[in-house]
């Protein structure tokens, strides 16, 4: 599980990787034990929705947004070049940051090798979808 912060302090992303070669559907929606069940056990899209078995997902809302966490997978769950980059992708879909005013969000990453992945940081250097990031070291080391 990660967590993206805005610099207020405020909830952005709440991203979670499962250790998996695929993913189930109702892993995207989440699931609550305690909401009553409806019809038989196919009846997936009946149990979907507040209140239900399947109520979606933890939720945050930052500047009039409201952003739905962030599900993916990796076969040994770690993070890696092409995940961070879909989780960024994903950020700017919501329009969270206004980029026309020249400026771009920042991110505050750990040196883990991932953040040297190609498609990263082509996808954070391109005029489009400019973010500023701070890489530092790795493991959370304070050299």
């Amino acid at each position: 599980m990660l967590g993206f912060t805005a610099a207020n302090g405020e909830p952005l992303l709440c991203a979670v990787i499962f250790a998996t070669k695929s993913m189930k559907r109702e892993w995207v929606r989440g699931f609550d034990p305690f909401a009553e069940w409806i019809g038989n056990e196919d009846n997936f899209e009946q149990n979907c929705c507040d209140d239900k078995p399947y109520p979606f997902s933890p939720t945050c809302f930052l500047k009039g947004k409201e952003i739905h966490y962030f599900c993916c997978n990796s076969e040994s769950g770690s993070i890696n070049g092409a995940l961070i980059t879909s989780m960024l992708h994903y950020i700017d879909e919501k329009e969270v940051f206004d980029c026309s005013t020249g400026l771009f969000p920042f991110l505050l990453l750990d040196g883990y090798g991932c953040r040297f992945n190609l498609e990263f940081l082509e996808y954070m250097n391109s005029e489009e979808t400019k973010w500023n990031v701070n890489k530092g070291f790795p493991y959370g080391t304070s050299y």
